[in-house]
């Protein structure tokens, strides 16, 4: 047994001040400096519950977190005319008809317009 001092002039053993300066991770269980512990937490532990950035409720640990952002259906997606410099983002949630979720257009062009009118139209008397 290797016996150290400590700060306060109390002796310990090498094993029980390891231990006092390590503390183990509540969600993923490793053993990290009792200094970092926090910073692990909310930075970097992958089993730490965090939520979707596009808000969506959906509370998963940060190593699920990518794939469902990369999938959610609260993400912004951009216009069908941003190659003509549309810079409209739009939301595409559950809520969002048949008609918005098949064609997502510029609120600003009137052929868009116009062709949203006539798939209505079409749907209104099928």
């Amino acid at each position: 047994m290797v016996v150290m001092a400590t700060s306060t002039g109390k002796l310990i053993d090498r094993e029980t001040l390891e231990e006092d300066m390590n503390e183990e991770c509540p969600y993923c269980y490793r053993t990290i400096d009792k200094k970092d512990v926090k910073e692990h937490i909310h930075q970097q532990c992958l089993e730490f519950p965090v939520r979707c950035k596009y808000r969506c409720r959906e509370k998963l640990t940060r190593s699920q977190m990518e794939e469902h952002e990369n999938n959610c259906e609260y993400k912004k997606i951009p216009c069908t005319y941003e190659e003509v410099g549309c810079d409209i983002k739009v939301l595409i949630t559950p809520a969002h008809t048949k008609i918005s979720a098949i064609l997502v257009v510029c609120h600003s062009s009137t052929v868009a317009i116009e062709l949203v009118l006539h798939i209505i139209y079409t749907y209104m008397y099928i």
